[in-house]
């Protein structure tokens, strides 16, 4: 029995392991998520943090954030929504433009720091499309 047992774990092992590596972005260490898009998208990441990764992420990665981050809004109206615009402010295109825009015509009372991080981050992306 002992024998058998023995054989069994480096299976389960090897089971396990086989079970647990998935299939997508490798890069980066062979993570399953590029590490500077998972910090860039974390909210609960401080904002220098947030910045920095932004920095790095090549044109694909930026799109995935564009696209993690407009599915949040409008969120809570929180300092993680506020966080969330800024970010978008450094990664957004014209179509986050006009989804900003869908933003700060909506009939909801809007914070009047979130408003204003809505209109940097418009004038953040067309400074840079232009």
């Amino acid at each position: 029995m002992k024998w058998n047992f023995i054989v069994f774990v480096p299976m389960i092992s090897l089971a396990l392991e086989g079970c647990s590596s998935k299939s997508g972005d490798t890069r980066n260490g062979g993570g399953n998520m590029n590490v500077q898009l998972s910090i860039a998208s974390d909210q609960n990441q401080f904002w220098t943090n947030r910045v920095d990764a932004v920095a790095k992420l090549d044109a694909r990665d930026q799109e995935e954030l564009r696209r993690i981050l407009a599915a949040r809004l409008p969120g809570d109206w929180d300092a993680k929504t506020l966080d969330d615009i800024e970010v978008i402010g450094l990664v957004g295109n014209k179509d986050t433009v006009d989804q900003l825009k869908r933003l700060e015509n909506q009939p909801t009372n809007i914070p009047g720091k979130i408003n204003s991080a809505i209109d940097r981050a418009i004038a953040s992306i067309k400074s840079r499309e232009n």
